[in-house]
């Protein structure tokens, strides 16, 4: 439904050649501000595939190979199951066969053993509008038939493979499993077996500086059918529960990988979902929790890392006050910086955090709100990108910190901001260099002069961010913009609009885009577009000239229910359309000149959707003359501009990691958007930078 004033389609015949041009280009927010990239010249097709046991392998719940379905994710979604079996004890008694020879097990559905019946339970696939689940993916028992204290099932699966040879698994249980492939045992635990054990875990380890390692065991497979045998146990003790495991197969390390259109592929010190910026032949980002890495644009080799914390902000007269800084402190901080294993680098950064708050505890003190602290596992200290006026490297991470270096790793000044007592860290987002200004948001706006790194200025009704702050100039005045629309002026901190519209509800995680003196900011994710021209603005109360129009759908894929809509990238306004992706890969096209909506498409994404994980997050991004859409799962969509849809084609970056807890070994990808550099362009992982090129 059109809401909307006259004057806006005045602004779409303004922007329709400014909407073409990208701006001057900058190292910050999607690269230059607005996603485009009309000169670059970069693939349509990419691709990165293992040439394993894993393409091809299907699996059922029978014998039969023609009801065996691809397993696309590595979980194993078909089963038989039977049970419960009582025992007097589940531990000591864990031993006793209660279905003949366990190891031959060869049912069909409705085969009988032990009293009991074979039955089929299925694992659906998760739907990809389920918002953020907290549970791993089980083969639950419980499904399948009720069980209590001291009892055992058995689950049966079919594997079919394409040809011989081994694969890892990774698995999780809450009470005993033993497990035999083709009649030979591979694995037995006849206690809890654990890894994260939810998805909210991911959190409380990142904050802890660990990461467990779940059982994990190889599969030899035969070419053909292979009989896989789970036999689990439930507890052995009152007021415990559960009768399930959760199990992933992968490739086995050293697997041949098959790249197409890879120029390079560069392993990181860790995580992060902020964007990589290119400045010159260098590319920029940062690493949990708190590491800025600087690598060469043309080769991927990493130059240098420096570190922005707590222990890096102390002055020297701070750290000669107390020795122990000096005997217990820096040799472990020049350990962390010679490590390569991340489990190494893990162990020292726990030594030099216990270490620290032994000498001054208030000051190594990080307290963070609730929400932060519950999906610390996707957002992070480094959600704030660095930015850059082409000279200087500008680096703000989530513990309130923020440094500059010069563009060879030269500290130039950092600075620890002061909170009040007993506040607590919430979401941070950053940065924007612009009128001599370093500006960043944590709990409110606040800005530090971009030369001696003294705050200037603080803007609290700029009061929620989630993604990155905007720099532009409107009017002919250099602001910087908030999340929910606030124009803040970047010389002086002055607030020159609040959005009216702002409320104490959510208002969606996007920021805007600004095309000439135009902001279009999406409202309550995708549902909605404000159009705000800012042109005509004087003085220091601004009144631009408004209009909005709906864009989204707010009913569920079956035309039904209410659907959040919520994104978490910028608008691409390129011509006279605009366009936009909600989280679950929902594309739309708006057309500015009619105002209404040209299409809205579910792309065919994988997006990966729990409690710390959001299907799609990378803003869509124009290079050369194709609009590029990720998902966190690797796959990459590129799409013609334009009122109708068309594919121009779909691509995979398959990359598995070597989890060691079970759950999805496809690395977690683009959360980021691309930065293009002439014939290629970047793509950041949680593992991997990717150099996509000829």
């Amino acid at each position: 439904m059109l809401r909307t004033c006259s004057w806006v389609m005045g602004i779409v015949v303004m922007c329709a050649v400014g909407g073409g041009e990208s701006p001057k280009d900058s190292s910050g927010w999607r690269g230059n501000c607005t996603g485009l990239w009309p000169e670059a010249k970069v693939p349509t097709e990419w691709s990165v595939k293992y040439d394993g046991m894993m393409a091809g392998l299907r699996c059922a719940n029978t014998a039969n190979e023609k009801d065996a379905q691809a397993v696309t994710d590595g979980f194993l979604r078909h089963w038989l199951v039977i049970g419960p079996f009582d025992v007097a004890d589940s531990v000591n008694n864990f031993d006793m066969a209660h279905v003949g020879k366990e190891e031959s097990l060869s049912p069909k559905a409705g085969d009988t053993a032990g009293g009991k019946t074979w039955t089929a339970l299925e694992v659906p696939v998760a739907g990809r509008f389920t918002f953020a689940p907290t549970d791993l993916e089980w083969v639950d028992m419980g499904k399948a038939f009720e069980y209590k204290t001291n009892q055992m099932g058995y689950a049966q699966t079919y594997v079919f493979a394409a040809k011989p040879g081994k694969v890892r698994a990774v698995v999780e249980h809450n009470y005993g499993l033993q497990v035999w492939c083709n009649g030979k045992e591979v694995y037995k635990n006849t206690k809890p077996g654990w890894g994260v054990g939810n998805y909210p875990a991911i959190s409380r380890q990142n904050l802890e500086l660990t990461w467990p390692i779940a059982p994990c065991f190889d599969l030899d497979l035969q070419q053909g059918m292979n009989r896989l045998t789970m036999k689990v146990a439930s507890p052995n003790r009152e007021g415990w529960r559960g009768m399930q495991f959760s199990m992933w197969l992968r490739d086995m390390p050293g697997t041949p990988v098959i790249r197409k259109n890879m120029k390079w592929r560069t392993e990181l010190p860790a995580r992060s979902s902020s964007t990589p910026i290119l400045v010159g032949e260098r590319l920029y980002l940062m690493a949990e929790p708190d590491e800025l890495v600087c690598l060469h644009a043309k080769t991927g080799k990493i130059l240098w890392t420096r570190y922005v914390n707590y222990y890096e902000a102390m002055t020297p007269q701070e750290k000669a006050a107390k020795p122990e800084y000096a005997a217990k402190v820096d040799p472990l901080v020049a350990s962390l910086k010679q490590a390569k294993d991340e489990q190494e680098r893990l162990g020292f950064r726990r030594q030099i955090d216990a270490a620290c708050k032994q000498i001054e505890p208030d000051r190594f003190k990080v307290k963070l709100d609730g929400h932060l602290a519950g999906h610390f596992g996707i957002v992070g200290f480094t959600t704030p990108m660095p930015c850059s006026d082409g000279k200087n490297i500008y680096v703000f991470v989530g513990t309130g910190v923020a440094a500059r270096f010069d563009l060879d790793g030269n500290r130039k000044w950092i600075s620890r901001l002061k909170t009040e007592e007993g506040e607590g860290l919430a979401y941070p987002a950053g940065g924007a260099v612009i009128g001599g200004k370093f500006v960043v948001f944590i709990g409110e706006m606040i800005a530090f002069d971009s030369q001696s790194g003294k705050e200037v200025w603080r803007q609290p009704k700029a009061d929620r961010a989630n993604g990155s702050l905007l720099p532009a100039k409107l009017a002919g005045v250099e602001v910087v913009l908030g999340q929910r629309g606030e124009v803040v002026r970047a010389s002086d901190g002055k607030l020159l609009w609040d959005n009216p519209d702002k409320g104490p509800s959510d208002s969606g995680w996007n920021p805007s885009v600004v095309i000439g003196d135009v902001m279009y900011l999406p409202w309550q994710g995708t549902l909605s577009i404000k159009v705000l021209n800012f042109s005509k603005c004087t003085g220091d109360q601004w009144q631009p000239e408004r209009g909005s129009f709906e864009a989204g759908n707010p009913r569920g894929p079956d035309g039904k229910g209410w659907q959040d809509k919520w994104s978490a990238g910028s608008p691409l306004v390129w011509q006279d359309m605009l366009y936009m992706v909600d989280m679950y890969g929902t594309f739309i096209a708006v057309d500015l000149k009619t105002q209404q909506v040209a299409y809205r498409q579910n792309l065919d994404t994988r997006g990966l959707q729990h409690y710390n994980a959001m299907g799609v997050v990378a803003s869509p991004t124009l290079m050369e003359n194709h609009i590029y859409v990720f998902d966190n799962q690797g796959t990459g969509i590129v799409l013609e501009p334009g009122r109708q849809f068309k594919q121009v084609a779909i691509n995979r970056i398959e990359s598995q990691l070597e989890r060691t807890v079970a759950i999805p070994p496809q690395e977690i990808l683009t959360y980021s958007a691309p930065v293009a550099d002439g014939k290629c362009f970047f793509l950041r992982g949680e593992k991997y930078l990717y150099c996509v090129g000829e």
